[in-house]
């Protein structure tokens, strides 16, 4: 495996944590923010943007 395959993986890893901690954080709150979420997760709210845009389009209940 490549260095740059390695930090690949480990981008990955965080983009599904990050988006994983969203879900958990909308789950418990029935609501998100977009620059609450950003300051909570010490991302852009771009990046929160992209990330909700991401798990919106793979309809993933967020269930109560």
């Amino acid at each position: 495996m490549s260095a740059h395959t390695s930090i690949e993986d480990s981008q990955g890893d965080i983009v599904t944590r990050r988006r994983t901690r969203i879900l958990e954080i909308a789950r418990g709150a029935g609501r998100v923010e977009v620059d609450d979420l950003a300051t909570r997760l010490d991302v852009t709210p771009q990046t929160i943007r992209k990330d909700l845009n991401v798990l919106a389009e793979q309809a993933l209940p967020l269930g109560r």
